[in-house]
């Protein structure tokens, strides 16, 4: 059985973003890797922790980018993310199979974990 899972952004007020992401993390050519399927970043490092710390550099750099250029809902709809038809500040992500985008680079083995931040 395919597990689902959802990520979620939440647009507040004066530029406040509630944000929830599935976080892939795996071993590639020796590396560990932090991988965000719905934002379509990743990191990685020689280490779990500093793979998981250049991701939140990586992150922050993102949402500086895009919260600077005003191209957050412009980007996340180039990355088949859609706004909820009821509240109009949420986005609904892709929907995606973990195991599958993991098997695509070849591997079997990876973790998942979830990350929620308040910006």
């Amino acid at each position: 059985m395919k597990n689902k899972f959802i990520d979620s952004i939440k647009i507040k007020g004066k530029g406040e973003i509630e944000l929830t992401l599935v976080l892939l993390e795996f071993e590639h050519e020796g590396y560990k890797v932090v991988l965000s399927p719905a934002l379509d970043l990743h990191a990685y490092g020689k280490t779990r922790k500093t793979a998981r710390k250049s991701f939140d550099e990586t992150l922050t750099l993102y949402l500086d980018h895009v919260t600077e250029e005003r191209t957050l809902f412009e980007d996340l709809k180039n990355l088949g993310w859609t706004k909820h038809h009821y509240f109009k500040k949420r986005f609904k992500p892709p929907t995606y199979v973990p195991s599958e985008i993991v098997s695509m680079k070849g591997l079997e083995e990876f973790s998942t974990r979830l990350l929620e931040l308040q910006l």
